[in-house]
């Protein structure tokens, strides 16, 4: 195994399937795979922000900037020129507004809350190696893995999210873990650097009001699933590397060819 310290930019480079690769697979197919281009949202850009002020704090200015709403008159061809040489002078970081900056803020007083036995249960978790890139060779397969906080015995992910409908319980994110399938990315990761899937552990963060925090593991049931659902989609990409074989439905197929529902 090789271990690297490295950007984002350069370990989402790497040629080598990652445990959002094998998600996407497990989810589609090899073929939507293939197709899929990442673009960023607002969303993941605040995750990826919360994710560097948490366990990062000092790379943040580094890869984030905030725009505060005003600072241009965009309403003016002026200010609109104004606003793009600012953008241009920024095109090396991520770009925030306010409302993030708030977001930020916020859950960042939370994990001031000393008197909160989830938040004191969360630093412990991040406490070790800190999006450490782990590249390997699995069963014939280039992988790569990078886990947010590696401990002697433990792994950690932060997971930013939100309720719509009311707020974040464990109970609302264990519903997530399946239908996201974060237990497959868990089950990837455990054993990839071996580490007990017992101790992997997720940081919940809240990204609206209360902005609640907790600390929650897998369950058998996730732990069992996760390793089927990651191996499955691994045999998939080697087929596709070693064989040229490009999967892209996994439902049976009738004599003519159509599709079994």
């Amino acid at each position: 195994m090789i271990t690297k310290i490295e950007s984002n930019s350069e370990y989402h480079s790497s040629d080598a399937i990652s445990a959002s690769g094998l998600k996407k697979i497990h989810e589609t197919s090899v073929w939507h795979y293939l197709r899929d281009k990442f673009s960023g949202s607002p969303a993941t850009r605040l995750g990826s922000a919360i994710h560097t002020i948490l366990l990062e704090p000092e790379n943040f200015d580094e890869e984030f900037i905030v725009y505060k709403k005003g600072t241009f008159n965009r309403q003016t061809k002026a200010g609109r020129e104004q606003y793009k040489k600012w953008l241009e002078g920024h095109s090396d970081k991520e770009l925030l507004d306010d409302a993030q900056e708030v977001v930020i803020d916020r859950i960042l007083e939370r994990f001031q809350d000393d008197q909160d036995q989830q938040i004191k249960v969360a630093k412990q978790y991040m406490k070790g190696d800190i999006e450490l890139s782990h590249y390997l060779n699995y069963e014939g397969v280039p992988v790569r893995v990078r886990p947010d906080c590696l401990g002697e015995d433990f792994i950690m992910d932060i997971k930013t999210t939100q309720n719509s409908l009311g707020v974040v319980t464990p109970e609302f994110f264990k519903r997530q873990i399946w239908n996201r399938n974060y237990h497959v990315q868990a089950m990837f990761y455990c054993d990839m650097v071996g580490r007990d899937p017992k101790n992997f552990r997720f940081v919940v963060v809240e990204t609206k009001p209360p902005y609640e925090v907790f600390v929650c593991g897998l369950d058998e049931d996730m732990i069992f699933k996760g390793r089927i659902a990651y191996n499955e989609a691994l045999t998939d990409w080697k087929l596709y590397k070693m064989q040229a074989i490009v999967s892209k439905y996994k439902n049976d197929l009738a004599p003519d060819g159509s599709i079994i529902l």
